[in-house]
C-alpha cells in the first residue's frame, strides 16, 4: 500500500509518500517521496517559533507542498479533461464543513486546486496529531480530514515521537525502513524540541 503523510507539529510542513510491503509483523518502508518547507528564517528574529505566524505558513505551504510530493513520488498531477468539474456537493459540504471555520485560507486554495486532478494511487492519510504546537497540528489535521473526504480515504493518526523512535531505522540508502533492524525489547531516549523522553518498547507498537 502507499500511504500519504503529513506533518505540522512545529515549524516545518513535511509531506512524504511512503510505500509499505512485507507483512504486518515485519513491515518494509520506501520513501518515494519526502518535501519539506522551512518556517526557520520567519522565526528566527522571535527567537523561537511563533505559534500564530507557524499556523499560517502550514496552510499556505500544504496545496503547493502536497503536488510537489505527488511530483516526486511518481504520480500523476494531470489536470481532469473537464476543468470545471467540481467535487459532488456532498463532498464539496463536507470539506467546507471541516474547513470553513479555522482555515479559511486552505479552504480557498483547497477547493481552488484540488478538484483539478486526478486521486493520486494512495491508500491512506497519515497524520501528526500530536505532540506539538496546537495551531500548527490542526492545520495538518484539517488538511489530512480535507483530503480523505475529497478522496474516501482513511484517515492514520500518529504519535510523532513514535516516529522518532523509527528514526534510527533507515537502511544506507536513506530511502528504505526494515522493522527487522530493530530487536526488542527496546529502549531509546527521545529528545525532541520541549520533548524529552525514554521509552520501553517490547514489541511492535507497545
Amino acid at each position: 500500500m502507499k500511504i500519504l503523510s503529513i506533518e505540522t507539529s512545529c515549524d516545518e510542513t513535511s509531506l512524504a509518500v511512503l510505500e509499505v510491503t512485507g507483512t504486518k509483523t515485519a513491515p518494509k518502508f520506501k520513501v518515494l517521496a519526502h518535501q519539506i518547507a522551512s518556517q526557520a528564517a520567519m522565526h528566527e528574529q522571535y527567537g523561537g517559533v511563533f505559534p500564530a505566524m507557524a499556523k499560517r505558513a502550514h496552510a499556505k505551504n500544504l496545496i503547493p507542498l502536497f503536488k510537489k510530493t505527488l511530483k516526486e513520488a511518481g504520480f500523476s498531477i494531470s489536470k481532469l479533461k473537464n476543468q470545471n468539474e467540481k467535487f459532488e456537493s456532498k463532498t464539496a459540504k463536507k470539506i467546507k464543513n471541516i474547513l470553513e471555520k479555522h482555515e479559511q485560507e486552505l479552504l480557498e486554495q483547497f477547493v481552488k486546486e484540488i478538484p483539478k486532478f486526478k486521486k493520486p494511487d494512495i491508500d491512506a492519510i497519515a497524520v501528526t496529531v500530536g505532540p506539538g504546537l496546537e495551531p500548527a497540528l490542526w492545520v495538518g489535521i484539517n488538511f489530512a480530514r480535507a483530503l480523505a473526504a475529497a478522496y474516501d480515504l482513511p484517515i492514520v493518526p500518529v504519535n510523532h515521537m513514535e516516529g522518532h523512535f523509527f528514526s534510527i531505522l533507515p537502511q544506507k540508502d536513506k530511502k528504505t525502513f526494515d522493522m527487522k533492524a530493530l530487536k526488542y525489547p527496546a529502549l531509546s531516549l527521545l529528545v525532541s524540541g520541549g520533548h524529552t523522553e525514554i521509552v520501553l518498547s517490547k514489541s511492535l507498537g507497545k
